[in-house]
C-alpha cells in the first residue's frame, strides 16, 4: 500500500482595494493633517505679506495727515478759521472786545453787535439783567458803564435820590432791549476798576446811552460828586 504525501498548503496572500497611489496620484491628506508643501510656501511669504501690509497702511495715514498741508490751487478760497463770530458770548469774549452777536438778533450798525434780553437783577443767577441805572451783567459779566454816574438804589442817601435810581434803572433797561447796542472801552481807561467790574461805554448807532439818562436828569457825567438830596 503506498504512502499518501500530503504537500502543505500555500498561504494565500489577501487582497487589498487599489488606491489612488498606485497610480501615481497625489494622495488626499487625511483629516487633522496638513499639505507639507502648501504651508510651507505660506509662512515664507508671511513676513513678506505682513510688510506689504504696514507699508501700504502707513502710506494711507501719511496722505491724510498731509492733506491739509498740500498747495492750495489757483482760485481755491483759503481754509476757514474760527473767529470770534463762530463762537457763543463768554465773559472771556467781552474782556477781549471781540465782536458777538447775543441773542442772533441783527445789528443796526458796524458796531452795534450785542443783544439781549435784559431783566432785573434778583437774588438768583445773573447773565442779562440791570442792577441800577450805571451797571448791568452781560454774557455773565458784571459791566460798569464808565461814562456816567447814576443815583443808587441799594443805599440811598434819602427818598430823593430812591426814586431817581428806580427811574434810571428801569429806563436803561429800556433803552438796552430797544436793540443792538455797542460796548467800547474808553480810551485810555482801564479795562476794569478796582472791584474788577469790565469798564465800558454803551452806545447804539453812535449815541451815547449815558447821554440819553444825563439829557432826562437821570444821571451825571462820571466822574461827579452830585448830591441826589440836596
Amino acid at each position: 500500500m503506498s504512502k499518501i504525501v500530503k504537500f502543505p498548503k500555500k498561504r494565500r496572500r489577501k487582497g487589498r482595494w487599489t488606491t489612488a497611489r498606485d497610480y501615481g496620484a497625489a494622495e488626499t491628506p487625511r483629516f487633522g493633517q496638513s499639505r507639507k508643501k502648501g504651508s510651507g510656501m505660506l509662512r515664507r511669504l508671511l513676513p513678506l505679506l505682513v510688510l506689504v501690509a504696514a507699508i501700504t497702511a502707513w502710506v494711507i495715514w501719511q496722505g491724510a495727515r498731509d492733506e491739509d498741508t498740500l498747495p492750495q490751487p489757483p482760485g481755491a478760497p483759503p481754509p476757514q478759521e474760527e473767529t470770534a463770530l463762530s463762537r457763543s458770548s463768554s465773559a472771556a469774549e467781552l474782556d477781549a472786545q471781540q465782536p458777538v452777536v447775543v441773542g442772533g438778533f441783527a445789528a443796526a450798525s458796524s458796531a452795534d453787535i450785542h443783544s439781549a434780553n435784559f431783566t432785573r437783577c434778583g437774588s438768583g443767577e445773573r447773565v442779562n439783567c440791570v442792577v441800577d441805572g450805571d451797571t448791568i451783567w452781560f454774557g455773565g459779566e458784571k459791566i460798569r458803564f464808565a461814562s456816567m454816574d447814576t443815583p443808587e438804589i441799594s443805599s440811598p442817601g434819602c427818598a430823593r435820590e430812591a426814586e431817581l435810581g428806580e427811574a434810571a434803572t428801569r429806563r436803561m433797561q429800556e433803552l438796552l432791549n430797544e436793540g443792538p447796542f455797542a460796548l467800547t472801552l474808553n480810551p485810555g481807561d482801564e479795562n476794569r476798576d478796582r472791584y474788577g467790574r469790565l469798564l465800558r461805554r454803551v452806545s447804539r448807532d453812535g449815541q451815547d446811552l449815558g447821554e440819553v439818562l444825563i439829557a432826562e436828569g437821570l444821571s451825571e457825567r462820571w466822574p461827579s460828586s452830585i448830591d441826589w438830596c440836596g
